[in-house]
C-alpha cells in the first residue's frame, strides 16, 4: 500500500481522488482455428485514468506485461490499494478497465476489455468499483492468424498501443512488447510492407535521458 499517496488523497483540497485496487487474473490464449495453446504471446494490461467531467483519457494508473507459457496461460498480479494521481479535476478508472492487449507474430493483435458500466457514462460522480476485476479472468481467448500477405497485420501493428501511456520511462514496463514490435516492423520492411508502430526501440530512444541507455536496457530482452 502506498501510504503517502493515500494520505495525500485524504487531505488534498485540489480535487477529489479515489482509491483503487485490482484483483489478480489469469487466462489462456489459443489459436482460433486449431484451439491449440499459443506460447510466447506478449500480453499488455493497462488501467486507464479518465477525466470524470469530459470523459477523456488522461493517462494510465497501472501498466504491466506478461508472456504466455507453453500451455498458452498468462497471469497478471493484483495491485493496490492505490490513490489516483492528483489532477486539478477529478479522475477515475475507465469503465472498461483493464484493457488487455495480446501480440504474437503471425496472429492479428487483439484487444479485450470489460463491458461498459452505463452509470459511469451519465454520472461523473460515480467512480465505479473500488476493486477492479477482469471479465476475462480464467477464460480462453482466441487469436486469429494474420492474412497473407500481411498488409492488414501491418496496419494493426501501426494502431497498437496508441492508447497506452508510455510517457516518461513507463515504456520500461513493457519491454518484450517493444522488442516484438521492433522485430516485426523490420521483418515487414524486408517484405516491402511499411508499418508504423507507436513503440519501437528507436522511438523510445528519443525519450528522456533520465531513463538511461535504451540499448543497454533492452539487452536482456533480445
Amino acid at each position: 500500500m502506498c501510504l503517502a499517496a493515500l494520505a495525500l488523497c485524504a487531505i488534498s483540497q485540489v480535487a477529489a481522488c479515489a482509491t483503487y485496487s485490482a484483483a489478480p487474473m489469469q487466462a489462456t490464449v489459443v489459436d482460433a482455428e486449431t484451439k491449440q495453446p499459443v506460447e510466447g504471446a506478449v500480453v499488455v494490461a493497462h488501467w486507464v485514468l479518465e477525466d470524470t467531467g469530459a470523459v477523456k483519457t488522461v493517462g494510465d494508473m497501472e501498466l504491466m506485461e506478461a508472456v504466455t507459457d507453453p500451455n498458452g496461460r498468462f497471469a497478471l498480479p493484483g495491485w493496490g490499494p492505490k490513490a489516483t494521481p492528483q489532477y486539478p479535476y477529478p479522475v477515475r478508472l475507465s469503465q472498461l478497465d483493464p484493457e488487455i492487449i495480446i501480440l504474437k507474430p503471425g496472429y492479428m493483435p487483439l484487444s479485450v476489455m470489460n463491458n461498459e458500466h452505463p452509470n459511469l457514462i451519465f454520472h461523473p460522480e460515480d467512480l465505479g468499483p473500488a476493486t477492479r476485476t477482469s471479465q476475462w479472468d480464467h477464460r480462453v481467448i482466441e487469436l486469429k492468424r494474420a492474412d497473407d500477405p500481411p498488409k492488414n497485420y501491418a496496419l494493426a501493428l501501426s494502431t497498437l498501443l496508441t492508447g497506452v501511456d508510455h510517457s516518461g520511462c513507463k515504456w520500461q514496463k513493457i519491454p518484450r512488447t517493444i522488442v516484438v514490435l521492433t522485430r516485426e516492423k523490420d521483418r515487414l520492411k524486408r517484405l516491402g510492407i511499411n508499418s508504423y508502430p507507436a513503440l519501437t526501440i528507436s522511438r523510445v530512444e528519443d525519450g528522456p535521458a533520465s531513463c538511461g541507455s535504451v540499448r543497454e536496457f533492452f539487452k536482456d530482452y533480445q
